[in-house]
């Protein structure tokens, strides 16, 4: 089955399923800026690993669920209410690796790994250009994977 033509019109960059000796994909996946350093060397496993884990921490700290029961109700860390403490660990390490990185540094590694901005679009939220911009994220990217939290 293939992606819509509505949902080719907006992301280019989708990689089709795979099942072999090496992968195990289901579904269509999004390829993002931050796969295309790792693809092109800028950054390593390990700063790549790193941001998944941000974005997977950010998400978990800012979103709220959009259905089922309340959220000191629903189920997480597998008691009552964990869902909560869950959320609020989350806030808290993002606070952390805010004082360790600074407001900067944190502010580009969620425009690039959250929001996968385009470098053009940071560029200009920067007054920078676009490969200013880049080796700026890659050097957050670096400094993400080296912290130690």
């Amino acid at each position: 089955m293939e992606p819509s033509r509505f949902a080719r019109q907006h992301r280019q960059d989708l990689e089709a399923p795979r099942v072999d000796a090496t992968v195990f994909r289901q579904g269509w996946r999004i390829v993002t800026r931050l796969d295309g350093l790792l693809a092109d060397g800028a950054i390593d496993l390990l700063a790549w690993s790193a941001a998944v884990t941000f974005r997977q921490t950010w998400e978990l700290a800012m979103t709220l669920p959009q259905r089922g029961p309340p959220l000191m109700v629903q189920r997480g860390a597998g008691t009552p209410g964990g869902a909560a403490l869950t959320r609020l660990d989350a806030v808290g390490r993002l606070r952390r690796l805010a004082d360790a990185l600074g407001p900067f540094h944190c502010r580009l590694l969620q425009a690039h790994v959250v929001q996968d901005l385009s470098w053009s679009e940071m560029a200009r939220q920067h007054h920078v250009d676009r490969m200013t911009v880049r080796r700026w994220t890659i050097q957050a990217l670096d400094r993400l994977a080296g912290w130690p939290g």
